[in-house]
This record gives C-alpha cells, sequence and structure tokens, in this order.
C-alpha cells in the first residue's frame, strides 16, 4: 500500500470508531430523557393524587360543615 492508502485507511478507522462512539453516546442520550421524562410523568401523577387526596379530605369535610349549618338554619337554632 502507498501512503496514501494508509493514510485513509487510518482516516477510515478513526471516523468508524468515532461514528460507533457518538451512535452509542446518542443512544444514551435518548435512553436518559426517555428516564427523565418518565420520572417526571410519574411526579406529575404523585402531585396530582396529592392534591385529589388533599381535595378528598378538605371537601367532604366542608360539605359535612356546610350540611350542618344549614340543618340547624332549617330547625331555626343559632
Amino acid at each position: 500500500m502507498t501512503d496514501l492508502q494508509t493514510a485513509f485507511y487510518i482516516i477510515g478507522i478513526i471516523f468508524f470508531v468515532l461514528w460507533i462512539f457518538f451512535g452509542l453516546m446518542l443512544i444514551a442520550f435518548f435512553v436518559r430523557v426517555r428516564t427523565s421524562i418518565e420520572r417526571f410523568q410519574q411526579n406529575v401523577k404523585d402531585r396530582v393524587n396529592d392534591v385529589f387526596e388533599m381535595i378528598g379530605i378538605v371537601v367532604p369535610k366542608y360539605i359535612i360543615r356546610r350540611i350542618k349549618e344549614w340543618s340547624r338554619e332549617i330547625r331555626g337554632e343559632e
């Protein structure tokens, strides 16, 4: 092989190795992004569930209190 062929051969090997490296890095990046999105979605679901639990605890107490007040008003009690 001539010096030019050897140079192209070495450059080809370097580009092939870099191509594999960047491909693996790209795959790792997308896997990380996907897990981050899944974690974010789970956090949002947990927060929404917490809010609905709080509403589920607070709202019935408020409704019960209002019913008691209305029943007192209906009976004429103060």
